[in-house]
């Protein structure tokens, strides 16, 4: 009589699971779901992307228009005559200019990537544009004074905000509401995600 020794069985029992096939997904089942993300989880991230791109696009854009016109105009409350406009770029350095380009930079980024740290970031430069708008341009742009020289008369003149005041003060508080909007949006999406991908 004759034994098969252990030897054997082993590796037989080996080559067994090595070539057993994997259970077959349920019919009507995608083989690649898993680990992938369906349509329906992705359209609220995707939304709540265009609308951070579109927020703050949309700001950057008003910010650089706001550049190249009128902030506000001086002119002699007598007569009513204009005596001097003043550009809003002028007025601040231009300091608009550099805050709009990141804030554009920064929007794509937080469309691109859905980063919370990008969207603080809008927040914290739609403050700058704020405060460049408020603590430097209005106080000059409803201003009173006196122009002129000892040698000639001086005339007494007001100062009255022009379309840049009210652009550049629109983008600032357009891209503050983009910013706390978009992350409240991308905080409530991501834990919706999550539960969607729980098995049940």
């Amino acid at each position: 009589m004759s034994a098969t020794p252990p030897e054997a069985k082993t590796e037989y029992s080996r080559g067994l699971r090595q070539f057993r096939r994997p259970p077959r997904p349920p019919e009507g089942a995608d083989p690649g779901a898993r680990g992938r993300s369906s349509p329906r989880d992705r359209a609220p991230a995707s939304a709540a992307g265009m609308a951070i791109l579109a927020g703050g696009l949309a700001g950057a854009t008003l910010l650089l228009v706001a550049e190249f016109t009128p902030l506000f105009y001086v002119y002699t409350p007598r007569t009513g005559a204009r005596v001097e406009t003043v550009g809003t770029g002028s007025h601040h350095a231009f300091a608009m200019t550099p805050i709009a380009l990141l804030v554009g930079a920064l929007a794509y980024g937080a469309w691109a990537s859905a980063s919370r740290p990008a969207l603080v970031s809008i927040g914290v430069l739609a403050v700058i544009a704020l405060g460049i708008s408020l603590l430097v341009d209005l106080p000059d742009a409803h201003a009173s004074g006196l122009i002129g020289s000892s040698s000639a008369r001086f005339v007494g003149v007001n100062s009255t905000p022009a379309v840049g005041m009210y652009l550049e003060t629109l983008a600032a508080a357009l891209l503050l509401i983009t910013s706390v909007c978009g992350w409240l949006w991308l905080g409530a999406v991501a834990p919706a995600q999550a539960r969607r991908r729980q098995p049940d």
